[in-house]
């Protein structure tokens, strides 16, 4: 039973913005991710159907990909299922916006 909580607790913590992006927007409408795949033999439907679609907007990541992975500012693993290779890159590059300063 313990080795099942700490593979929750694995898989909790890849769905976790990491704390160099906390304050990266991701998932406003605002932002928009182009869906990439590997288009051979080995990719599967529910990956082709995605692909068909190409443009998300942040908003709709969460529910279209619930276990999606954030490498990057710029990139976001798809993992749609297990050994999935698609990923989602940001359609505009981020620009970081400055930190208000506090007195």
């Amino acid at each position: 039973m313990s080795k099942l909580i700490s593979i929750v607790k694995a898989v909790d913590a890849l769905k976790r913005i990491p704390h160099e992006l906390r304050y990266v927007t991701f998932f406003s409408k605002e932002d928009v991710w182009v869906y990439h795949f590997v288009s051979d033999d080995r990719i599967c439907e529910r990956c082709r159907t995605y692909g068909m679609q190409e443009y998300f907007a942040g908003n709709e990541l969460r529910k279209e990909f619930p276990d999606l992975v954030i490498q990057s500012t710029e990139v976001l693993y798809a993992s749609v299922h297990p050994n999935c290779r698609c990923y989602l890159t940001r359609l505009f590059p981020y620009e970081e916006k400055p930190t208000p300063e506090v007195e």
